[in-house]
């Protein structure tokens, strides 16, 4: 689950089951939406590689999810049926909607108020309940929860 606006990291591995180097492109999709595409270049035969794209959910409308899938087409491959896998989705999620229950009400203040005070590393760090994404979670992040208290996902 993740708010609209950040970053998510969808890791990608891939191997070479063939019988020669490969250099091919590997491409991400949210639906059949582009993600990104990578290029992996002479991946070794039976070696695999792991790369990760960075999708951007900025403009994305709360309370929906996304499949997730990459596709990695080869020319000439003999067995195509393992260039393409789907695998998972990500739910954006409302601002205020700590817990991704589709309403953001008093068990997602509770949790914005329990991380507080922490930052990256400290032992109550919750990337969730840090809602203006600043790295610390703090009275700013319970203020914005409480102006969202009622908002609910149709």
């Amino acid at each position: 689950h993740q708010y609209p606006g950040r970053m998510v990291n969808i890791t990608v591995v891939v191997k070479n089951n063939g019988n020669m180097y490969e250099t091919f492109n590997v491409t991400a999709y949210r639906n059949s939406t582009e993600i990104g595409t990578i290029l992996v270049t002479d991946l070794g035969i039976g070696e695999n590689t792991t790369i990760i794209f960075q999708w951007n959910t900025t403009g994305l409308t709360p309370c929906q999810n996304w499949t997730i899938s990459a596709e990695a087409p080869i020319v000439g491959d003999i067995n195509p049926s393992d260039n393409n896998l789907t695998d998972g989705t990500v739910k954006i999620k409302m601002i205020g909607d700590v817990n991704a229950d589709g309403v953001v009400d008093g068990e997602d203040i509770a949790i914005v108020i329990y991380a507080i005070p922490s930052f990256v590393g400290h032992p109550r760090w919750n990337q969730q309940a840090d809602l203006d994404n600043d790295g610390i979670v703090d009275g700013v992040d319970v203020a914005i929860t409480l102006a969202k208290v009622g908002l609910k996902c149709i």
